[in-house]
């Protein structure tokens, strides 16, 4: 293969910092080339000539088709001085098309990138060349720069933007998200910024490249973006670092997300009938026991606003209003500022999900026809339930499970936690062709006892594999319950014929497909007789026949005193 590998040279002194790069010509393959001009050579222990040229080549396994406007090699005070004029790049892996243009450029050769069409592209340089060990060494003593302006269509955005620098399976997921979720991307390149259309609303975004840097062990880009070209991009910066691990790092203005959720708003993503939302209502209505009558409404004054620093995503809902109504009677109103933080973290396949500082901020409440409690008591409450609810949202990962599935990845829940200030999961994430996912579902079992009106139940299940077991049941035909680590159950019945239904989840997602049943029946307590008066039994000392005893008793005793 044709190996060329770009290192960064970063030192204390900005003036030293360059390019080293290593050309391994015995792997080189030249498919085809069309020359003009000087003679082309490459040998393995040198570079020279100027040429114009049409070429096709092989670079680590990807086919590249390269046009070359004109080259020029030439020694410089021991130094070889190189003039690049790039044509074009085309390739066949990915869908980057109709790119053009002049702009900084820095490229490593074991990462691909196709489909770049590079017009009146202008690349300079400094070298030194060292042959060692039959590899000819080349490093620039400055940066090279490829300057100039460039457009674009871009039709197939997330290969283009992301997997085309780095091949890494934590992208290629961000990739394939994207790819699956924002179809209608059309991207156009103008002045080193995208204007970006998408969710058939008029949105622009502007992306301002700030830095970019290479390292042996990958790229690291840094944009800084702009909504709808206000605000500026101060703060806003998008980092892509491989360096050290395959770490993620996303950071949005409040002000930007916002806008881009007040698009979501626009678009129905967040609205009021959203099932995610009416399930999360549901579960409140479950929660705070009302009735089936009871109708819950959840509404904010404005867009909830999320912003992204390097410390995480911090989510902030003002305005919030929570009116719960049965029968045309308001049983709770309930308004406040929502906040939270939520911090992710990607790492070698995992992602780590932290939420930390849940808090509601309760502004106004109306609850005297559904509870007697003062306010800081009924919002350590709600608190609680937000968090409760947050905690279920990260455990159970069903919906998310199924759908990075349909794009080639498993999930595996690995650990839950809830802690005084926040929850956390962990979740690994594997190739769906990987050997090591499971496959196979559990067994369940379950146990059941009646102590009078009682019911009680154990679960347990047989897996193939090792680990924690999550559970979900159900009492005759009511609704399933919330997957759980829980594993047994106290609950009070009606007299009567139950059913007991139970199913297990490892945390491959893997659910066994047949419930197991108990059936049990709970009888309908003992009725005490009354006592009934009757003229047996012991008679009271105060009926007729109690007071003939009493005079009697008196009278012998008497008679044994006179005997005396």
């Amino acid at each position: 293969m044709f190996l060329i590998t770009l290192a960064s040279l970063a030192t204390a002194n900005p003036v030293q910092r360059g390019v080293q790069a290593q050309i391994h010509p015995a792997g080189f393959e030249l498919v085809s080339t069309e020359l003009s001009g000087l003679d082309f050579q490459i040998g393995p222990t040198e570079i020279a000539g100027s040429w114009e040229c049409y070429s096709s080549i092989v670079v680590d396994g990807f086919n590249l088709d390269i046009q070359l406007e004109r080259v020029t090699l030439e020694p410089r005070d021991g130094s070889l001085g190189i003039d690049v004029q790039l044509g074009s790049v085309r390739g066949e892996q990915m869908g980057i098309s109709g790119v053009s243009g002049w702009f900084d450029l820095c490229l490593d050769f074991d990462t691909t990138v196709e489909y770049i069409t590079l017009n009146d592209g202008h690349l300079q340089g400094s070298l030194a060349s060292e042959v060692r060990d039959g590899v000819l060494e080349l490093s620039f003593s400055d940066p090279p720069i490829f300057t100039g302006e460039f457009s674009s269509e871009i039709s197939w955005f997330p290969d283009s933007l992301v997997w085309a620098f780095m091949e890494d399976s934590v992208l290629q997921m961000v990739s394939d998200l994207l790819e699956d979720t924002l179809p209608g991307i059309v991207s156009d390149f103008t002045s080193d910024e995208l204007l970006l259309g998408t969710w058939g609303t008029a949105t622009e975004l502007s992306i301002d490249v700030a830095e970019v840097s290479t390292s042996t062990d990958g790229l690291y880009v840094a944009v800084d973006l702009d909504l709808n070209g206000d605000g500026g991009p101060t703060g806003t910066r998008l980092d892509l670092d491989p360096r050290g691990s395959s770490h993620l790092a996303v950071g949005v203005t409040g002000a930007m997300a916002a806008e881009l959720l007040e698009v979501a708003w626009a678009e129905g993503l967040l609205a009021a009938d959203s099932p995610a939302l009416t399930a999360l209502l549901d579960d409140l209505i479950e929660v705070l026991g009302l009735g089936d009558d009871v109708q819950i409404s959840l509404s904010t004054g404005v867009p909830p606003s999320i912003s992204i620093d390097n410390s995480g995503l911090h989510v902030a809902a003002p305005s919030t209003q929570l009116v719960a109504t049965s029968g045309g009677e308001v049983l709770l109103e309930l308004a406040g500022d929502l906040a939270g933080d939520l911090e992710v973290d990607i790492a070698y396949g995992g992602i780590r999900f932290s939420a930390h500082d849940l808090s509601l901020d309760v502004t106004h409440m109306d609850a005297s026809h559904l509870i007697e409690e003062d306010p800081d008591t009924l919002q350590d409450f709600l608190e609680g339930w937000v968090m409760a609810a947050a905690t279920a949202a990260l455990a159970d990962l069903e919906v998310y499970g199924s759908h990075f599935e349909a794009l080639g990845y498993v999930l595996r829940l690995d650990e839950t936690q809830t802690q005084a200030d926040g929850i956390a999961a962990w979740v690994t994430i594997f190739d769906a062709d990987d050997p090591a996912v499971d496959r196979i579902p559990p067994d369940t079992i379950v146990e059941a006892m009646v102590s009078g009106s009682s019911i009680r139940a154990s679960f347990a299940a047989t897996d193939d594999r090792p680990g924690e077991l999550m559970f979900s049941w159900r009492l005759d035909d009511d609704s399933w319950s919330g997957w759980s680590l829980e594993d047994e159950i106290a609950l009070e019945a009606e007299p009567g014929d139950h059913r007991i239904e139970v199913i297990s989840r490892d945390l491959w997602h893997n659910q066994d497909p047949s419930p197991a049943v108990a059936t049990l029946s709970v009888e309908e307590p003992a009725v005490e007789e009354p006592t009934k008066k009757c003229g047996c039994g012991t008679p009271s000392p105060t009926s007729p026949i109690g007071l003939l005893g009493v005079a009697l008793l008196l009278l012998r005793r008497r008679t044994i005193q006179g005997r005396r």
